[in-house]
């Protein structure tokens, strides 16, 4: 029943004249959803997309055309409303007004929450309302103000973010839902080669989890060290490491206490020759063996790590096993996640895509160049400075850009205005679960060209 409703999907979208049809598709026991979605880019600049997800709460419907309106842009369906770190789901008619640094956003209609996958993203609604959300961007940081009414329930919140040379700071606090809501972070890098963030999250996966964290690290050409707390349900977990490079070589050694269990180490080595890696580690007594190859129409990889699990609050090892296949000349492209846990339970994510291109939309080749002298770039790694391909970086509220095989991006602009930055977990192409480490909310971009250093953490 499910390959059919996501087959009957991705075939029946076709490149109608004009216009660029992407279409995805997959399967996940990761989180025991299907589905499929197609999205359609017109040569007028508005696009078009729906998107069908069968999940564990039922079946989910995405939809939603976007257009420019009188100066205005304008939406339909489903919108997101970014907030700081926090996305408002809302679905009906929102329109959206830029004069200078200040963007004001109103919307009329439902709101709910959203169910995103690599192959999709539906929403469930929850109540009928009507809400503003107003950002003013400055020299060093943004302010946002969102407020809403929908049913019985309010929502009154307030955003900042602020950031130089040393400190990256943002926040977001008030009512969410008529109950409190705070999720905040702080990071300060004294020197390029030190660190250190705090963070206070609040999340809801699908229940309401609060979450703090604190980690600092120190890096050079061929050492790093790192150490980090969590505090979750009550509970606390320590961390701390060092990793060493050599040419090709890097190893490290790793120690993990989560309170209630016994402390244990856990130790890597890793070689790369060109395209190819391998690896081995040790923990708890277990060993295991990886590798992979990274070409440019297909990579595998098998890999072990410790992860930091939110919902138990407690780490775990995990294996995780990954394919990517791009057939030439084609925009095809499937790929395949895989998480296997200590008791051997083998969870997935396989999911497709592919462009449909109208007889006037140009194809493959097509560029299409935003222009502008202004630059913001930027690179995206992990905490042991891995770049992380495939990473969605949403630039000044609507230009997306995704990190190269290197882990770098970059996006013009035509004036030094300060732009928002905010990172995109639902349009990652990039394989695994991720969340922010150090993250910054906003950018300057300059002739030079800013550079903007992001690092993401893997979740399980």
């Amino acid at each position: 029943m499910r390959a059919a409703l996501i087959a009957a999907l991705l075939f029946s979208a076709t490149g109608a004249q004009g216009q660029t049809v992407a279409i995805t598709g997959g399967d996940s026991t990761l989180d025991g959803a299907a589905g499929a979605q197609a999205n359609l880019f017109f040569p007028s600049g508005a696009d078009a997309g729906f998107g069908f997800l069968l999940t564990p709460a039922g079946p989910r419907v995405g939809f939603s055309y976007r257009f420019k309106w009188r100066g205005y842009q304008a939406a339909l369906g489903d919108q997101t409303l970014n907030l700081g770190q926090l996305q408002i789901i809302e679905r009906g008619f929102a329109i959206e007004r830029i004069v200078g640094k200040n963007d004001l956003t109103a919307f009329v209609g439902a709101v709910g929450d959203g169910f995103y996958e690599p192959f999709g993203r539906a929403f469930g609604l929850n109540t009928a309302g009507a809400g503003l959300l107003f950002t003013h961007l400055f020299s060093m940081g943004s302010f946002s103000s969102f407020n809403a009414v929908h049913g019985r329930r309010v929502d009154a919140l307030e955003a900042a973010a602020w950031h130089n040379r040393r400190w990256n700071l943002d926040g977001t606090a008030g009512l969410l839902e008529n109950r409190g809501f705070f999720d905040g972070r702080v990071s300060y890098s004294p020197r390029h080669w030190a660190a250190l963030s705090i963070a206070h999250q609040d999340r809801f996966i699908p229940q309401h989890v609060e979450f703090n964290s604190a980690q600092v690290g120190v890096t050079s050409a061929h050492l790093s060290a790192w150490a980090s707390g969590f505090e979750s349900r009550g509970q606390t977990s320590e961390a701390a490491g060092v990793t060493s490079r050599a040419g090709a070589l890097t190893g490290g050694v790793s120690w993990y206490k989560t309170e209630g269990q016994r402390p244990f180490l856990a130790a890597n080595v890793s070689a790369r020759l060109r395209s190819w890696t391998a690896s081995s580690s040790w923990a708890r007594g277990n060993v295991g063996f990886g590798g992979g190859y990274s070409g440019n129409y297909f990579s595998v990889g098998i890999s072990q790590a410790v992860l930091y699990n939110l919902p138990t609050a407690a780490f775990q090892q995990t294996t995780m096993l990954t394919l990517s296949l791009r057939i030439p000349g084609t925009d095809i492209a499937a790929n395949f996640i895989g998480s296997l846990d200590p008791l051997h339970h083998l969870r997935s994510e396989e999911y497709a895509s592919d462009y449909v291109y109208g007889r006037e939309s140009g194809g493959a080749d097509q560029a299409v160049s935003l222009g502008g002298k202004f630059i913001v770039r930027g690179t995206v790694t992990d905490a042991t400075g891995n770049a992380v391909q495939g990473a969605a970086i949403l630039l000044d509220h609507k230009r997306e850009a995704w990190a190269s095989q290197d882990g770098s991006f970059q996006e013009r602009f035509r004036n030094g205005k300060t732009v928002s930055v905010r990172i995109v977990f639902a349009d990652f192409t990039a394989t695994g679960r991720w969340t922010c480490a150090t993250c910054p909310a906003t950018a300057q971009p300059t002739k030079q060209g800013t550079d903007l250093k992001i690092i993401l953490r893997r979740t399980p």
